[in-house]
């Protein structure tokens, strides 16, 4: 089977039988350096073979499209908060949350940034799952959602659904705590005991093992205090002294929590509820899955080959967020690696090549900090500015705009602007 220049003959990986492995003929197309060769085994598995990673990155792409385009679709549009212009309005307000976040906006910087030789290899990628979307008919979520055509793949779509990966696994949103100590605070006022204390030592204790801070001036600067002793892990004082402060926060330095603090909190909360893709972000770590990636040396196996094993624990999801392929790249700089990739994006992402294995887990550190801003307005009651330690900071204004994809109205790609 022939990837011709018109690009007019399906490559469907989904259409080999499971019964034996089969070879497709070279995929050949403009912008190929080399034509790249196709064989799927008996399970479905890809390998795709060519001389440049930038050669493979196409056919790659060219097959993602070909098995889960409408899934990428949906992927780009979650992550770039334009949702609701291929599944209709249910979507808006996760839109405007999204984008307020700001994950494209991100993808974009990103891009600017990356070298010649990664944005190549992004760039073949779209250019192969674009391939696809001009020959072939898109998949049948299309036709119940009335939609005769979608957007052109580009390099900023694979780096918002990566950037949404990311996101999924780091964005942990404490409000809930902030909400929580308020109740503390405020019982304890009228119950006439130290809300603080029952929050911050009794039932919701937060300390380092020996009470070590290591940026300095951290404590101080929320009220804590720093000590040049440090209690051991039994408990005890240690006579050492160390050079960086130490130190831990008490209960009486927990600042008392606004009534318009906890206004604007417990009003985010209910904005993101119903949001899939943030919703999550306000449960406790340990609610929310985890991961674990563990090795063992040759020297303990029955071969003397290491093993090594991974389980990001990303849920089991249909159509399943990776796909397994293997890749072989031919030329001077070639290697060969087995894997599973992200459909949306080029390369193997948790694998195998000739020297090593690799794969990735989570670590539940705390990497999202809420701030809550104070806002200058202008006449029209417009803000224009912030306001940090005492200076005013200019606003950036993005301005958007949203349409929705008018579902069961019979009318074929009715996409209209929501004011």
């Amino acid at each position: 089977m022939k990837l011709k220049p018109l690009l007019s003959i399906p490559l469907l990986a989904g259409a080999v039988t499971a019964a034996s492995a089969q070879t497709l003929d070279d995929i050949t197309a403009p912008g190929l350096s080399a034509p790249v060769s196709v064989q799927v085994d008996e399970f479905g598995i890809p390998t795709l073979t060519g001389e440049t990673a930038t050669d493979v990155a196409y056919a790659q792409g060219y097959l993602h499209a070909a098995d889960r385009f409408f899934q990428m679709d949906a992927s780009r549009r979650q992550a770039s908060g334009t949702l609701s212009e291929l599944v209709g309005g249910s979507q808006l307000a996760a839109d405007i949350q999204v984008r307020t976040l700001g994950l494209r906006r991100a993808a974009q910087a990103s891009w600017s940034v990356l070298d010649a030789e990664t944005q190549a290899v992004i760039n073949a990628y779209a250019d192969g799952v674009n391939a696809w979307l001009a020959v072939n008919p898109l998949p049948p979520e299309y036709g119940v959602l009335e939609l005769t055509k979608a957007e052109p793949w580009s390099p900023i779509d694979t780096l918002a659904v990566a950037k949404a990966l990311a996101f999924n696994l780091s964005f942990d949103l404490d409000i809930g705590r902030t909400i929580t100590a308020i109740a503390y605070q405020t019982v304890g006022d009228i119950g006439g005991f130290d809300g603080n204390a029952l929050f911050a030592v009794d039932t919701h204790r937060s300390a380092p093992i020996d009470d070590r801070v290591s940026v300095p001036g951290f404590l101080e600067s929320l009220g804590g205090v720093s000590d040049p002793q440090f209690t051991d892990r039994k408990g005890g004082v240690s006579q050492k002294t160390r050079t960086d402060p130490v130190g831990h926060l008490r209960p009486e330095h927990l600042a008392p929590i606004s009534p318009r603090t906890a206004q604007l909190a417990a009003s985010y909360m209910d904005k993101i509820a119903d949001i899939p893709m943030l919703a999550k972000t306000t449960e406790a770590r340990e609610g929310r899955g985890g991961s674990n990636e563990w090795a063992v040396s040759g020297a303990f196996t029955a071969d003397g080959m290491p093993l090594v094993a991974n389980d990001p624990h990303l849920g089991l999801n249909m159509p399943p967020i990776f796909t397994e392929e293997h890749h072989v790249i031919t030329g001077e700089d070639g290697y060969s690696a087995s894997g599973v990739s992200l459909p949306g994006a080029p390369a193997i992402i948790q694998g195998c090549n000739q020297s090593l294995c690799w794969g990735s887990t989570v670590h539940p550190m705390d990497v999202t900090d809420t701030f809550e801003e104070t806002l200058v307005v202008n006449s029209l009651g417009l803000p224009t500015h912030t306001v940090f330690q005492g200076q005013l900071e200019p606003v950036k204004w993005l301005f958007q705009s949203y349409f929705v994809n008018n579902v069961g109205d019979g009318e074929a790609d009715n996409i209209t602007r929501a004011n």
